[in-house]
């Protein structure tokens, strides 16, 4: 009479422990799949240059940002190309913009080159985890790559088509889809866990003995 209440405790908490393998088990999973290099490719190097290349630039516009609070000289320097255009509505709707930028509060100045900044580091990251060929800097390209397309960039290209928004837009969506269908990314999670999500058996559910 007095063994029954401790074979019930053990029979409700086996559950839990099967649900705590399980997902131990996804995690490691998660960690294994993240952590392992990858084949190079020419698309991937491709990538990576792209993300070095943007990671710079953000630099430039942040430095640049950072500098009109001191001086109007990257200002200047931006009317004299402006004015070295020979497209007339090029040069004009350039000058218009220089002429907005000039005119923003400080404080506006610094949140953008700080976000320019921000942009750069993330860039960055990106770039050097593709260098190194591991496998999170695949998923972090395609989670910052795929991000901006609803939210930002097919919202710009409704409001004014232009030829760069399409062409960026267009090699953005040729990013996230090699990354998925080639590259296939989050195809190998749940192959990962499928050995290590299921509980070891637990000492009461042996049969005992009568």
């Amino acid at each position: 009479m007095e063994t029954q209440p401790s074979k019930r405790v053990t029979e409700q908490h086996t559950p839990t422990q099967a649900a705590v393998a399980a997902k131990r088990g996804w995690w490691a999973a998660v960690k294994r799949e993240l952590g392992r290099k990858t084949e190079p490719s020419v698309f991937i190097k491709l990538i990576m240059l792209d993300k070095v290349a943007r990671a710079v630039l953000g630099i430039l516009v942040g430095t640049g940002l950072l500098d009109l609070l001191h001086s109007m000289a990257p200002i200047q320097f931006l009317q004299m190309l402006a004015s070295e255009i020979y497209f007339t509505t090029i040069s004009r709707s350039l000058e218009m913009q220089i002429e907005k930028l000039a005119n923003l509060p400080h404080g506006t100045l610094i949140r953008f080159a700080i976000g320019a900044y921000a942009y750069a580091a993330l860039e960055f990251v990106e770039g050097f985890g593709l260098l190194k060929r591991r496998r999170w800097a695949e998923y972090l390209t395609l989670v910052a790559t795929f991000i901006p397309i609803p939210v930002i960039e097919i919202p710009e290209l409704a409001t004014k088509f232009t030829s760069i928004r399409l062409g960026a837009l267009i090699s953005n969506i040729a990013i996230v889809i090699y990354l998925i269908i080639v590259r296939k990314l989050f195809r190998s999670l749940p192959e990962g866990n499928k050995s290590s999500d299921q509980a070891p058996p637990s000492p009461a559910s042996k049969p005992t003995a009568k």
